[in-house]
């Protein structure tokens, strides 16, 4: 690969070490040697043995990378409509408990719009802004941790399906907390 610089270009030699360093991250550039020309004085790097594969493999990584930052964003976003899904379901209950003039129903309604607060926070936002893979898998941990707690409440005796079970208004929540951790599981690849 070459590079024409200006007669009066500063420093081609280590243009020449800097051009090196940021195309070996490119796994679709394909080179041998580095060149660059200025001032009439031709500076060259070769690329060194298993450079080629590690350049590739870097470029490959950092691919991965993105990828699953797109794969965190996803699941936020599923994450997102999921508890905008729970919360319009809740307060439709909370509609129906309106009717009634009842210490008991009148707690059950504050109960009810206390319980998003208290859902484990899988952190989606943190996992999609990972610095670097070691950072992804860290988050990913804690992300794995916290949709293992929301899991819990849609179990049998949860919180939620306690909800599903009211008398006053038909809901899904417990169908709409699975379908979302599912598809986060599937677009994460954990299980």
């Amino acid at each position: 690969m070459e590079f024409n610089l200006s007669d009066d270009a500063k420093e081609p030699s280590q243009i020449v070490k800097l051009a090196k360093l940021f195309l070996k991250g490119n796994k679709d550039l394909k080179y041998r040697k580095i060149r660059v020309i200025a001032g009439g004085q031709t500076f060259e790097e070769e690329m060194e043995e298993g450079e080629e594969g590690a350049a590739a493999a870097g470029g490959q990584a950092t691919g991965d990378l993105q990828q699953r930052l797109r794969s965190a964003e996803t699941s936020g976003q599923t994450w997102k409509t999921a508890r905008d899904s729970i919360s319009e379901q809740i307060a439709q209950v909370q509609r129906e408990l309106n009717a009634f003039d009842d210490s008991d129903a009148q707690s059950v309604h504050e109960g009810l719009g206390s319980l998003l607060d208290t859902l484990p926070n899988p952190d989606f936002n943190t996992l999609a802004r990972s610095a670097d893979a070691a950072a992804f898998s860290s988050n990913l941990e804690k992300t794995r941790r916290g949709l293992a707690d929301v899991r819990k409440l849609v179990g049998r005796g949860g919180a939620l399906q306690a909800i599903d079970e009211n008398p006053f208004s038909p809901t899904d929540i417990v169908d709409t907390v699975n379908t979302a951790l599912s598809s986060i599981e599937r677009e994460l690849k954990i299980a």
